[in-house]
């Protein structure tokens, strides 16, 4: 199907997501750098310091909204319907991908690999945006 084929594009067209997460009512976004493997669709990746403030928060509230972040003005993915958890890969495993895709992430890894762990943001339903008024609604669960 197209959508599925515009997801996987402006999954792959994009590096940078941004992740909202709420804990009493009080939202708090961040920008994080992702990946994804297109066997698991409807999920992706991010690495974060075990004892952040955002892992504090899901384990308060697993539910998140995610948006991808455009580079070509408009092309994005969004979701309201996602949820976040402890993934059973470690920055070990996933180490040549996130090196793969992100510039520079072989030092990242090098210098703090021992307080990295990885997390899986499970998309339901998002909205695939591919231009004005040109959108579809996927969903994979």
């Amino acid at each position: 199907m197209e959508k599925y084929a515009d997801y996987s594009r402006v999954l792959n067209s994009s590096k940078v997501l941004a992740l909202a997460t709420s804990v009493d009512n009080v939202p708090n976004v961040r920008l994080l750098s992702y990946v994804h493997d297109l066997s698991r669709p409807g999920v992706v990746y991010f690495a974060t310091e075990n004892h952040s403030r955002k892992v504090e928060e899901f384990w308060e509230n697993s539910k998140v909204a995610v948006t991808t972040i455009p580079t070509d003005d408009v092309s994005h993915i969004r979701s309201v319907d996602s949820s976040v958890s402890k993934s059973k890969f470690t920055i070990k495993d996933m180490s040549g991908k996130f090196a793969e895709v992100h510039d520079g992430y072989d030092k990242i890894i090098e210098a703090m690999g021992d307080v990295l762990e990885v997390y899986e943001i499970s998309i339901k339903d998002c909205v695939v945006v591919t231009g004005m008024d040109q959108f579809e609604t996927v969903s994979f669960q």
